[in-house]
């Protein structure tokens, strides 16, 4: 199996330019498919906390276009920059990427106007279909497990598929294969080519596991399929996390996802997106349709974005993403079928053949209240036919005894 650079999705590599130390990214180069996102993550030393952050575009530092910093406006069309100085890092974020925005960018921290540190990265943005896909920045809590979402073309169902660790040399340690039952206490894959996507579950993540991996299939005599995402695993405060990953609803019914996120966030842009469809991304603030579900988002800037789905269908199970700026967190969405209501019927009159049967009633769809009325009606008959009947008799035996002749017996009565 030969793990290839640049291969559709992430090359993550570790690199600091030449002539400087307290600046660097996991990422030397990355290739990214037209009309996509990228987050990438920059970090620097503690003397740089309180500096101005930036990213620009240019092959080198003397010919660099500032696109964005922290100290002005902190998004410009496409791309935003957010600061994070209690991790040490600052993460820039791209979208809706272009062939023409294949360049040389930098990461730089700049000192009263001049630049001191820097780490450039290579971003090749081309028309090929990634054939796999997964988030690109996950953090969670230590001690916490995820699972994360991995969704390949359909030419991948039948191959083996795994997860793996970027090392320090650009290669990919595998962790845990579909082929294979080890991985280890803290790692599980599982498969599912009816839906194209496999899970990677993560038990008891620790500090030391903070780092980036991949999503692999292994393809015989060519480059493996990859996609790679960034994991940062806080003993402190995660920045986004959900009341609740897994969440039901019934067919027809609705759920409710509440995604938390802490104050840095609190002004800037939210997303619902279906995992793996970054066009299927809506707004937070509005409504829209996701899949055959109608969604409403709401955010109250305070640290809450709920996203509430209605109408939900069969179609709309699978995974989910909810995004604050550069972070997201999966969320699997489980559709039930509706329970099965027992029909209205009621005895039909016969046939012109002699038959009798049941009749379906075409205008109820539970029998519950309709079965209550025809209860009480059926009481009420009775009642009213036993009066009936009733009167009927009294009113036959005071005619027949008015009409009948006396008897000896009724002369001896009388005497």
């Amino acid at each position: 199996m030969y793990m290839a650079p640049l291969l559709c999705s992430i090359l993550l590599l570790m690199c600091c330019p030449a002539g400087v130390g307290s600046m660097w990214t996991v990422m030397s180069s990355l290739s990214v498919k037209a009309g996509g996102a990228i987050s990438i993550p920059c970090s620097y030393d503690r003397k740089h906390r309180g500096h101005v952050k930036y990213w620009c575009r240019g092959a080198s530092w003397s010919y660099c276009l500032n696109m964005v910093r922290t100290d002005s406006p902190q998004r410009r069309g496409d791309v935003s920059i957010i600061d994070d100085p209690i991790q040490q890092v600052f993460t820039v974020t791209l979208r809706n990427l272009q062939e023409g925005d294949t360049a040389t960018y930098w990461c730089g921290v700049e000192i009263k106007g001049t630049t001191v540190d820097g780490a450039s990265i290579y971003l090749r943005v081309t028309k090929d279909t990634d054939r796999i896909k997964t988030m690109s920045k996950l953090t969670v809590q230590r001690g916490a497990s995820i699972t994360i979402p991995c969704h390949y073309d359909w030419v991948h169902r039948h191959r083996v598929k795994y997860w793996c660790r970027q090392n320090l040399g650009g290669h990919c340690d595998i962790i845990v294969c579909t082929n294979s039952t080890q991985g280890g206490r803290q790692a599980s894959i599982t498969d599912d080519n009816a839906h194209l996507l496999f899970t990677v579950t993560l038990s008891d993540l620790q500090r030391a596991d903070s780092g980036v991996y991949r999503c692999g299939v292994e393809i015989d005599r060519a480059a493996d399929d990859t996609a790679s995402l960034y994991l940062d695993v806080t003993g402190g405060f995660v920045g986004l996390s959900v009341l609740n990953n897994m969440v039901a609803g019934e067919e027809g019914g609705s759920v409710i996802v509440r995604c938390r996120y802490g104050n840095r966030l609190g002004q800037g842009e939210k997303w619902w997106c279906r995992s793996g469809d970054w066009s299927s991304c809506l707004t937070a603030g509005g409504t829209g349709t996701s899949q055959h579900a109608s969604v409403l988002i709401t955010d109250d800037q305070r640290g809450e974005m709920s996203v509430t789905v209605t109408e939900l269908q069969r179609e709309d199970a699978g995974w989910y993403l909810c995004i604050a700026a550069d972070l997201q967190i999966p969320v699997h969405l489980t559709v039930t079928p509706r329970p099965m209501q027992p029909s209205c019927c009621t005895p039909s009159l016969p046939t012109a053949h002699g038959e009798k049967g049941l009749h379906q009633s075409h205008d109820c769809h539970s029998c519950g209240p309709h079965l209550g009325i025809l209860s009480k009606s059926a009481v009420g008959a009775v009642y009213l036919a036993c009066t009936v009947i009733a009167a009927l008799t009294i009113w036959r035996y005071h005619k027949h005894k008015r009409g009948r002749k006396p008897t000896e017996m009724d002369d001896a009565v009388r005497e």
